[in-house]
C-alpha cells in the first residue's frame, strides 16, 4: 500500500512496491557520495585556511583499558567551543586532531562551492557515468540532492543537527521526494498517480481530493470578498 503525505511545497512518497527499489539503493550512493565531497570540500577550505598539513597523519597513540582499545592523539588544534559565534579567546578551545582523512581530501573537491546547485551539476548524468546507466529520472535525483542531502548539510553548519553520516546497510534512502513535479504529474483510473518513471497507487486518493476542494469551494461561496478574481462586474442598469 502507498502512503501519501503533503508537506510545504514537497511531496513524499514512501516505499512500496511499485517504487523500484534500486532507485532507492541509488539515492543511497548518491547521498554517500555528495556527504564526501561536501566534507572535503570542508576539509580543503581548513585546510587551506589553516595549514593543517602539520597534523597529517596526525600522531595517535593506541592505550588499552580492559578490553578496550582507546585512540588518543598528541596534537591539539584550535577549535570553537560554540559554532555560531566568533573566534574569539573565550569560545575557542585546544582539542585533539585526530581525524583520518582521505588523501584525496588535500586536493581540491570537485565542486567549486558546497551547494545544491554545484552538487546537481556533478551528479548530472552526462557527468556521472552510474548514473548514465540507470533508468532513474533525474527529477529525483535532483530535488533528493537538495531536500535531503543539502538540508542535512545546511542544519549541521547551523548546528541544528549533527554532523551527517554516511549510509549503511541498514539505513538506506526509503522515500522519494520531489518538489518539482509541476506538470509531470497526473491523476490516473483506481486511485492511482502516474508520476515521471512509474505510477502509483494512493488509498483513498479520491476521497483526499474531494474534500479540500469542496472546503475551498464552500469558503469561497461563504467568503466572497477574499477572491477578487472570482467576483462578476455586473453593468449598472436604472429604473
Amino acid at each position: 500500500m502507498s502512503y501519501l503525505s503533503n508537506t510545504i511545497k514537497t511531496i513524499e512518497f514512501r516505499i512500496d512496491s511499485e517504487i523500484p527499489h534500486h532507485w532507492l539503493d541509488l539515492l543511497t550512493r548518491v547521498w554517500n557520495e555528495s556527504l564526501n565531497i561536501l566534507l572535503w570540500h570542508q576539509y580543503y577550505k581548513r585546510y587551506l585556511r589553516y595549514g593543517l598539513s602539520n597534523s597529517i597523519p596526525t600522531a595517535i597513540n593506541i592505550k588499552k583499558n580492559g578490553n578496550n582499545y582507546i585512540p588518543s592523539c598528541t596534537i591539539a588544534k584550535e577549535f570553537r567551543k560554540d559554532r555560531s559565534k566568533s573566534w574569539n579567546k573565550e569560545n575557542i578551545e585546544l582539542r585533539p586532531c585526530c581525524d583520518i582523512v582521505n588523501r584525496d581530501w588535500l586536493s581540491p573537491a570537485p565542486i567549486e562551492k558546497a551547494g545544491a546547485i554545484e552538487l546537481r551539476k556533478y551528479f548530472a548524468k552526462k557527468r556521472c557515468e552510474w548514473l548514465q546507466e540507470s533508468d532513474i529520472p533525474m527529477v529525483y535525483v535532483n530535488d533528493f540532492i537538495g531536500l535531503t542531502v543539502f538540508k542535512a548539510w545546511e542544519d549541521y553548519l547551523k548546528g541544528n543537527n549533527r554532523k551527517p553520516r554516511f549510509k549503511g546497510k541498514r539505513n538506506k534512502v526509503n522515500s522519494l521526494k520531489s518538489a518539482s513535479f509541476r506538470g509531470q504529474v497526473s491523476i490516473k483510473e483506481n486511485e492511482s498517480l502516474q508520476l515521471p518513471g512509474m505510477r502509483v497507487k494512493v488509498q483513498g486518493l479520491n476521497k483526499r481530493l474531494v474534500e479540500p476542494i469542496n472546503k475551498m469551494i464552500g469558503d469561497m461561496q461563504a467568503n466572497p470578498q477574499n477572491y477578487p478574481a472570482l467576483q462578476i462586474d455586473l453593468p449598472c442598469t436604472q429604473t
